[in-house]
């Protein structure tokens, strides 16, 4: 009787093997970050020394003339004449003095009381993030030892200015 009872096979549940093991990735480590640096300096030399070159030229540029645009932005030397209009801004170099026109304004007696005579320039002057109302008129004010004098204007598009730091 032990014949007529088939005999069960038990086999354990099937795993997908890999048909080549994959090698342990080990993770890169930088052990001397330094020489490794130093390394990809001496390989790429030619790159390396090309881009300090025009990172040079750029600032002694910025530092040796007087007037710099940069997209919106003029940067200037205090007591140097500049053109800047409409939506423009003007920032005095190595200080945080900015000037911006909001406005031109043609009639200085809009209900005929007169606050000044022929056409106003109206000045965003701001100093360490600080807004100052400025027009033309009151170029003789120093405002934290600064002041914007309009040298001349078409007061409709363009004002050249001056920052002087008193």
């Amino acid at each position: 009787m032990e014949e007529d009872i088939p005999l069960v096979h038990k086999f354990e549940p099937f795993a997908h093997q890999p048909v080549e093991p994959e090698p342990k990735k080990k993770p890169k480590k930088i052990k001397n970050f330094f020489p490794w640096i130093w390394r990809q300096i001496k390989r790429h030399k030619i790159v390396v020394a090309s881009v300090a070159a025009v990172f040079v030229v750029l600032a002694v540029l910025f530092i040796a003339l007087p007037v710099v645009t940069i997209g919106q932005y003029t940067f200037v030397n205090a007591d140097t004449v500049t053109r800047i209009e409409l939506g423009q801004t003007a920032k005095l170099k190595y200080s945080n003095v900015s000037v911006k026109i909001n406005k031109f304004i043609a009639d200085v007696c809009p209900v005929g009381t007169c606050f000044g005579s022929g056409p106003v320039v109206d000045y965003e002057f701001q100093i360490d993030g600080q807004k100052y109302v400025d027009t033309s008129l009151t170029p003789n004010v120093p405002v934290y030892r600064f002041q914007v004098q309009t040298v001349k204007t078409d007061n409709k598009t363009y004002a050249e200015i001056k920052i002087i730091k008193s």
